[in-house]
């Protein structure tokens, strides 16, 4: 959510393209073309909106997903749902 971040960490990968928005709003994700993603790694700082983010995006087409969690309850929920 915070957008200075996203601009220090593409600068810091250049290659990656880094977006700024709200995960969980499909218009956006279809807008970004998150359908040509080889990864889309989520870490916000809400670990259950990462995984429902990463669970989108992978709907939506992304080849792969990844969330950033802690929580070990959370870890086998994001595995059951693939």
């Amino acid at each position: 959510h915070d957008k200075k971040i996203c601009e220090e960490i593409s600068g810091m990968f250049p290659k990656f393209l880094v977006l700024h928005g709200d995960f969980l709003d499909e218009e956006f994700l279809k807008e970004e073309g998150i359908e040509n993603s080889s990864l889309v790694i989520s870490c916000g700082e809400s670990e259950s909106e990462n995984i429902l983010s990463a669970t989108l995006c992978k709907k939506l087409g992304a080849k792969k997903v990844c969330s950033l969690i802690s929580r070990p309850e959370y870890e086998k929920l994001a595995q059951s749902i693939g």
